[in-house]
């Protein structure tokens, strides 16, 4: 079980929330920036362990992060969440969303995290619109090339796309019109409940949902999401046949928060994912008419 925000513990009854889940059996990961973490929130969290923490931060220092974030001491706070945390035997992940604002530190922030905090770190550059579907988020995006660059930049990074395609793409089945539109894992193996009580299959998607405080989980996975689960792709876009799409990341939250459709293409996904298929000497196979792949289908 994930519990992410916003933030956690902005509730007052987040410890009280956490603690039940924790005695019911669940294996629980927390998202947080810290920043609430007080000495007895660190103390709790030890007695009870979670599965892993893991940490937002946003610049090597605190001018970088604190423009991020927009609130100022942010950067210190976080750190002294993270220090406490630490000191309770919980070694968090940290973690950053790698943005103009802040992609000038990135390798500052690994050196500090790693080597300095002896953490484990990570780092995402593919941002997407907000679940309101507003683009403002797009404006502090890296372009897709800089976005491959961070890739090269880091080996390790780099063999484990390739490993990961590689195993994903041994046993692929390309889809086809009037299969599942839904095939990620949402609405199949997991689902997002948001702070309303809202059942949907992720925490990006924010179109169906179920009302958890006007019926069961049990109607809301086995009726509603089984339905939602079930629904059919109804035209043929270059996405179905793309041996590229375990490296994408397109789906049909991501077509409805860029494109207002759940079904279309994602263009800055594509283009990144065939960047680094050509990055990493990845084959593409054909598969129809794709402004990005360098070998132009034959036509007749």
């Amino acid at each position: 079980m994930l519990y992410t925000g916003g933030e956690i513990l902005v509730r007052k009854d987040f410890l009280d929330i956490y603690d039940y889940a924790k005695k019911t059996g669940f294996l629980i990961t927390l998202f947080t920036n810290a920043t609430l973490v007080t000495p007895a929130v660190a103390e709790h969290l030890a007695t009870w362990s979670p599965f892993s923490i893991e940490i937002s931060l946003y610049g090597r220092t605190a001018a970088t992060h604190d423009r991020v974030t927009g609130v100022a001491g942010s950067f210190a706070r976080t750190m002294r969440g993270v220090r406490l945390l630490m000191d309770g035997g919980l070694p968090p992940i940290l973690k950053t969303m790698v943005l103009k604002p802040n992609a000038h530190e990135i390798w500052d922030m690994k050196r500090f995290v790693e080597e300095e905090l002896s953490l484990e770190f990570r780092f995402d550059a593919m941002i997407n619109p907000r679940v309101d579907s507003s683009i403002a988020p797009l404006s502090v995006r890296l372009s897709p090339q800089d976005v491959v660059e961070l890739d090269l930049k880091d080996p390790n990074r780099m063999n484990e796309w390739v490993k990961f395609c590689n195993h994903l793409n041994s046993y692929t089945n390309y889809a086809k019109q009037g299969d599942e539109l839904y095939a990620c894992g949402g609405g199949h193996n997991a689902f997002a409940i948001d702070a309303s009580g809202k059942l949907s299959t992720c925490v990006l998607w924010h179109g169906e949902n179920f009302d958890l405080r006007k019926g069961s989980f049990k109607e809301g996975w086995e009726e509603f999401l089984l339905k939602v689960s079930r629904k059919k792709i109804t035209r043929k876009t270059k996405c179905l046949a793309c041996g590229l799409r375990s490296m994408c990341g397109m789906c049909p939250a991501n077509g409805i928060l860029e494109c207002g459709d759940a079904e279309e293409p994602v263009d800055f996904l594509c283009q990144v994912a065939h960047l680094r298929a050509y990055a990493f000497g990845i084959p593409i196979a054909p598969h129809g008419e794709c402004e990005y792949c360098r070998e132009k289908p034959r036509t007749e």
